[in-house]
This record gives structure tokens, sequence and C-alpha cells, in this order.
């Protein structure tokens, strides 16, 4: 087991805990705690085996003031912007959606309702990987 998974989640508690306990399991993790950081590696050609992604990242599609600079705005990207530049950039690698609804984006074959177990994610990620 080697495979490479991005993890994009704004609950910085959620990405520390599962971030360490995939990689216990052999994963390598890919962990970023915002959307636009994420596109713009995925954009970069980062390259990745699995996409996991939080489905409503908080602030979604909206343009917010800059808490560093408040002078300049920053653009908010949502866990649906992700997929879909996953979808077009990177297709042949599978997406899972993490969501407190039970709603399966489109495109994407595999979802977890939050709150889920170890246990149950473990089990979601070896489904895909397969």
């Amino acid at each position: 087991m080697n495979e490479k998974i991005m993890f994009v989640e704004d609950d910085e508690i959620l990405l520390e805990y599962t971030t360490r306990c995939l990689e216990r399991k052999g994963y390598s993790i890919l962990p970023y705690s915002d959307g636009p950081t994420a596109i713009n590696d995925i954009k970069e050609g980062i390259r990745y085996d699995l996409l996991l992604v939080d489905e409503n990242l908080d602030g979604s599609d909206s343009i917010i003031p800059n808490l560093k600079s408040p002078n300049q705005l920053v653009l908010q990207i949502s866990g649906r912007d992700i997929i879909n530049l996953s979808l077009k950039v990177n297709p042949e690698a599978p997406i899972i959606s993490l969501s407190g609804y039970n709603v399966i984006p489109k495109g994407v074959r595999n979802s977890l309702v939050k709150p889920f177990t170890l246990e149950e994610l473990l089990q979601v990620i070896g489904n895909v990987i397969q």
C-alpha cells in the first residue's frame, strides 16, 4: 500500500486526526485545509491516486475579506469546485465525497456521511482503490 490520497477538509481537527490514522495504515496523505490551495496544486499537476474531499467547505462559492490583509478579497472554493477540476485534470483518480448530507455529487461514485468511523472510511477507501 503506497497510494497517495489528496485530502481536502476545512475542519482542522478532523483533517489532522484522519491524516494521522490513514498514514498509520500505510497511505501517503496530501492534506489541505482550504480549497484554493488544493485547486492550485491540482492545476499545477500534483499527482494523487484518490481524492477525499469535504463537499461543504465553509464559505463555498463566495468572496470574503482577507483577515490578514483587510483590503484584499479571497475567493472561497467549494468541494464541488475541487471535484469538477479533479474530474477534468485527473479523471482516473476516484473521488470520495464527505458530507453531512446523504447526497452523492455528479461524477462521484462514493461518499460518506459525516460523522463516520475510521473503519467506515477505510472500507470505502479499500473498495475504491482495488
